[in-house]
Parts: structure tokens; sequence; C-alpha cells
């Protein structure tokens, strides 16, 4: 879930920076822990992302897939870091992307 600092600051949650985990080096970059949480605190963010945003926004797996490969593409994320299925899935769009023949399914 993506958000802003001043988000965490408003509903006084603790945060800490640390490294992320994803295959994508510059999301790590942006990564940080949620620290001491209660239901009470996180009622609140939910409650100021609500209001902030009026809604939340789901991303489909095709999007997923595109915004992956376009970072595969763009050397931010290295393919050997994808699982299995993810992987087959971003190289049958790059493949599509390029105008090769597709490989049936």
């Amino acid at each position: 879930m993506l958000f802003a600092h001043d988000v965490l600051q408003a509903t006084g949650i603790e945060f800490r920076q640390t490294r992320g985990r994803t295959a994508d080096q510059r999301v790590n970059e942006q990564h940080c822990d949620l620290i001491h949480l209660s239901a009470a605190k996180v009622l609140a963010l939910t409650e100021r992302l609500l209001y902030d945003h009026q809604e939340l926004k789901r991303v489909d797996g095709k999007t997923v897939v595109r915004l992956i490969a376009e970072s595969v593409r763009d050397g931010r994320i290295l393919m050997s870091r994808l699982r299995p299925k993810l992987l087959a899935d971003v190289r049958r769009y790059l493949r599509d992307e390029s105008g090769e023949p597709q490989k049936p399914r």
C-alpha cells in the first residue's frame, strides 16, 4: 500500500525507514515499517486514507504485469528476482510488445 509519511504523522503512527524486499530497488528505498500499532491507530489510518482519497484504487493483474514488465525493460527490476508465474507473464508481455510471434499457451 502506498501513502505519504504525513498521513502517518497525522494519525500518530510511528514508522522506521527500512529496506524493502521487493524486486524493485527504487521501491525498496521508499519502504518503512509501521511500529507500535494498535487497532485504534490502524482504524485512524484507514479513516484518514479514505477521507483523503475518497476511494481505494485497485490495480488489475494485467496492469501489474505491464508495470513490472516496464520496470524490467527499464532495468529497475531483475527478471531473476521474479517468481516463476510472474516471470512467465512478464516474458509473454515483453514478447507481445516486441511484435514477436506468440508461442501457444
